[in-house]
């Protein structure tokens, strides 16, 4: 064998060479994930069509017994009892998808319950982008696991019509000028996500603006309650003043009647004589006068007499 004859061997060797994959394990509770995860390493070794089969597909012993072997990698030991009497891929790969899924009318079952869960399914007010639409495909994935396929159009109208009132602005515009047909649903959650951002940029205020807020509305609140307590006050000191002014008038007026009635037959109480009242009894402004220089005098500081006894010789 020459030198060329060997390269050409060892290139075609490289290239008919299958790529190595990690299987992941099945276990009792992951069949959905680990049903998608082995149909892309099958597919990416041109081993699917053993498992779904065409009208093209012919027989080919070699591939169908690899990918029986990338399938028994990741069975543990008693999952692999229980499938070895079966001697295709497609039988191995329908018999662990029965035994995990369950018959036709417990399959069927699950399908209607997975129905339920994707129409009812909505976002709710508080939640993120990432959370609702994480529930979502999975809703659609386990669908998928049985047989219940939905497609992108269906997965794309669903989110739009169950996120908040909030997204109206950006399901309106999508809505408008895309074509829901051709649109992704990775695409219609990449647009959610960044109108989602530019909401929550507006309602980020800055500390500053809230105290300047805070402050403002605590100066207008003690204005309006200056303002209403200086006009009480104002209105109790004019009412005080209107009172005073007709006290004064009421006064004035008795005086001058008083000044004009004739008291030539008044009798004084005090002096018993004619002419005047008792309050007017000039007897009671010498008393009054008497009286204020008495008090004047007991205010006086008290004076030390001294006396002088001369004794007789």
């Amino acid at each position: 064998m020459t030198k060329e004859s060997g390269d050409s061997s060892k290139k075609e060797v490289s290239t008919t060479s299958t790529p190595q994959f990690q299987c992941p394990m099945l276990k009792p509770s992951n069949y959905s994930t680990w049903a998608i995860r082995m149909q892309v390493i099958l597919e990416a070794n041109g081993l699917w069509e053993m498992i779904e089969p065409n009208l093209t597909t012919e027989v080919n012993t070699k591939k169908d017994k690899t990918a029986i072997a990338y399938i028994y990698q990741s069975l543990p030991e008693e999952q692999l009892l229980l499938i070895s009497k079966y001697k295709t891929a497609k039988e191995v790969w329908d018999a662990l998808k029965k035994r995990h899924v369950g018959e036709n009318r417990v399959q069927q079952a699950k399908q209607q319950t997975l129905k339920s869960e994707f129409e009812m399914l909505q976002m709710k007010e508080n939640e993120s982008v990432d959370s609702f639409t994480t529930k979502l495909t999975s809703i659609v994935n386990k669908a998928a696991s049985l047989g219940l396929t939905y497609e992108d159009s269906v997965v794309v109208r669903k989110l739009l019509n169950a996120v908040p009132d909030k997204f109206l602005q950006i399901v309106a515009s999508i809505e408008q000028y895309s074509d829901l047909d051709e649109m992704s649903v990775d695409e219609a959650i990449g647009r959610l996500k960044t109108f989602e951002e530019r909401l929550k940029s507006k309602k980020e205020i800055p500390v500053d603006s809230q105290e300047s807020l805070m402050f403002t509305r605590h100066e207008g609140q003690g204005k309006t309650f200056r303002e209403h307590g200086r006009g009480r006050f104002n209105q109790s000191r004019g009412q005080e003043q209107d009172k005073n002014t007709y006290q004064s008038k009421r006064e004035e007026r008795a005086s001058f009647e008083e000044d004009t009635r004739d008291k030539s037959q008044v009798t004084c109480y005090r002096c018993h004589k004619l002419g005047h009242y008792a309050y007017e009894c000039p007897n009671k402004l010498k008393n009054q006068v008497t009286e204020q220089s008495n008090l004047i005098e007991e205010d006086l500081e008290p004076t030390l007499l001294m006396a002088t006894i001369t004794e007789k010789k």
